[in-house]
């Protein structure tokens, strides 16, 4: 994830993926968000941002967080942990294992960016060579997931 976030020059990233349950989307492992922000960014199946790119398997660029996320049927406590954690633009990818949409990769900025055209399209499947850890077992993935574009 590491490799990933630097190459993008993102402030902020986090893969959210199923709790052990399989009811909500949960921030498995993260990057420079607050353990209070963490905690409070999750969501239930088509929840949000998270969950239409869970459902959709497409790629979702807010450029200005701030006004975007309060014109869209997000919980407050999701607006308000983003916001009050500095995110001002994002990017949700789904990641993609095989043929199955497993999680979301989130790239947040600091600051209001605008993505272009470039970013659409765009999905991070995990390395068909490594086994996947959500289907068998109770483990966050490995800090870095290949980059590839499906369009």
């Amino acid at each position: 994830m590491d490799i990933a976030v630097d190459l993008l020059d993102a402030d902020k990233s986090a893969v959210l993926a199923w709790d052990d349950g399989r009811e909500r989307l949960v921030m498995r492992v993260a990057r420079n968000f607050s353990k209070e922000a963490a905690s409070r960014i999750n969501f239930a199946p088509g929840e949000g941002f998270v969950g239409r790119v869970m459902a959709t398997g497409e790629l979702i660029a807010v450029e200005d967080a701030e006004t975007d996320l309060r014109n869209v049927p997000e919980r407050p406590e999701v607006v308000e942990a983003v916001l009050s954690d500095g995110v001002r633009s994002f990017m949700d990818i789904p990641i993609r294992l095989d043929d199955e949409i497993f999680g979301v990769f989130t790239v947040s900025y600091n600051q209001i960016r605008a993505f272009g055209a470039a970013s659409s399209g765009s999905s991070l499947h995990w390395p068909s060579a490594l086994p996947s850890p959500f289907k068998t077992r109770n483990i966050s993935p490995p800090s870095s997931v290949a980059r590839s574009n499906s369009g």
